[in-house]
């Protein structure tokens, strides 16, 4: 281009950054990433960086997963400007610095389970100082918060192995979205006292069923086939995620610990707040899901899904796989029915969102609540809506209700034989043309 008098502007920047991210092997890519970019910053580069450059590299140094290099870029940021940070430019750190984390922790043996603990947590420290940054401009006006970056905080916070940090989540979501909480939140961590005396790092002794998260849904001990996409029980679900006891937790100062506790001033939702849409909805039930809230939970679903509502959040695919989720952790069989009907009924049927895994997690959801007499009844509808709605039939969901069937005959045997009629019906008759066609193939 200088050969030809023409020099780079600042699309030329931009073309050549953005185009190193979209390489197969971002690795390989970065070291010219950073060259270019910081070779932007000498006295003779025509072209100074701008936030959209930065937001580049930044996403180079992500995929890469080199967090040395990406912080080295986001320490030139400058505080104002029109090289100053944006909204993309946190959120693109806060999903790095949880990629990272992920990565490091399912690369480490099962055996350093306090190792695990310590990356998560450390994580969650970073995103907090950064968030301790965001807000100050927030509410000066430098900056603008959307969904995108709540969420990727939300999510950074999910890796937390505290109650506190799972309850932050909801904090967040009021804080810059104006979304009233549905549950009393934990207490403040308060200064320490002059006699040396420190505060609890979590909260864990708190009494949830005074705040409105009930516990009353143990965990079942029967194993039960998982979902799609985990493979893993949904006992497992939540014994994934729960924090080791007695582990070295690093100690949370007040003000990062409250840094998510700022109340809003007015309960209009303001025109700066962010608005909130189908990853928040999922957010909050995830959070939920891990505080054992169920009561908040489905607050939240009522309050966010309601068509006159100030949200008006119509729920996607992945949305009622959580809300499911919930119900199968409540054994809440009888509504997990009546959500079924709801997915299978008016537009929501055009859109095809019952899958598989959905009737999976319905199914398993029975099989959890094989205490109640009728679960076997609703096993039966979930299957003849299983039959209208996808085919073939999922084998898996079959056997589930198998064995529900089996569970519920030691103490019904008139029930299970009239439940083995439900399976002699054409869906399944096609089922088993499908399969025996495939094994001729």
């Amino acid at each position: 281009m200088k050969k030809r008098a023409q020099p780079p502007d600042a699309q030329t920047y931009t073309i050549l950054l953005r185009g190193f991210s979209w390489h197969p092997h971002p690795e390989q890519t970065l070291p010219r990433a950073l060259k270019i970019y910081h070779s932007m910053y000498a006295h003779n580069c025509p072209v100074q960086p701008n936030a959209i450059h930065t937001n580049a590299a930044l996403k180079v140094c992500a995929l890469a997963k080199d967090m040395d290099a990406l912080w080295g870029v986001a320490a030139k940021l400058p505080a104002r400007g029109s090289g100053a940070a944006d909204n993309l430019t946190f959120t693109i750190i806060l999903n790095a610095i949880r990629a990272v984390t992920w990565q490091a922790y399912t690369d480490l043996p099962d055996e350093e389970v306090e190792e695990k603990c310590l990356r998560r947590q450390r994580a969650v420290m970073q995103g907090r100082r950064l968030w301790e940054e965001i807000i100050p401009r927030w509410r000066a006006g430098n900056l603008w918060i959307d969904e995108p970056l709540v969420c990727a905080m939300g999510r950074l916070l999910l890796l937390g192995t505290t109650e506190r940090d799972h309850d932050d989540i909801l904090s967040l979501a009021e804080q810059v979205m104006g979304i009233p909480r549905q549950g009393r939140r934990l207490p403040d961590v308060e200064q320490p006292t002059d006699t040396g005396e420190r505060p609890p790092a979590s909260s864990a002794s708190v009494d949830l069923e005074e705040s409105g998260m009930s516990r009353n849904a143990q965990v079942d001990e029967t194993p039960v086939e998982g979902d799609e996409s985990t493979g893993s029980p949904p006992e497992e679900e939540d014994a994934a995620f729960s924090p080791p006891q007695s582990l070295p937790i690093p100690t949370l100062t007040p003000a990062l610990a409250n840094v998510f506790r700022d109340r809003p001033t007015s309960k209009v939702p303001s025109v700066s707040t962010a608005r909130p849409g189908c990853n928040t909805l999922s957010l909050l039930l995830d959070a939920c899901i891990r505080l054992h809230a169920v009561r908040p939970a489905q607050a939240y679903w009522g309050l966010l899904t309601d068509p006159s509502g100030p949200y008006d959040i119509e729920p996607d695919s992945e949305n009622y796989h959580m809300y499911l989720r919930l119900l199968r952790y409540q054994r809440a069989s009888k509504m997990t029915v009546q959500l079924l009907r709801e997915m299978h009924s008016g537009e929501l049927k055009d859109k095809k969102i019952l899958q598989p895994k959905t009737f999976r997690i319905a199914m398993s959801c029975c099989v959890r609540d094989k205490m109640n007499r009728h679960s076997l009844g609703y096993g039966q509808r979930i299957l003849e809506i299983m039959y209208k709605a996808i085919e073939p039939p999922d084998v898996k969901t079959c056997g589930l209700y198998l064995e529900l069937l089996c569970t519920v005959a030691r103490t019904d045997f008139r029930a299970s034989i009239a439940a083995l009629r439900a399976l002699e019906v054409p869906g399944m008759r096609l089922l088993k043309n499908w399969v025996n066609y495939e094994m001729r193939d």
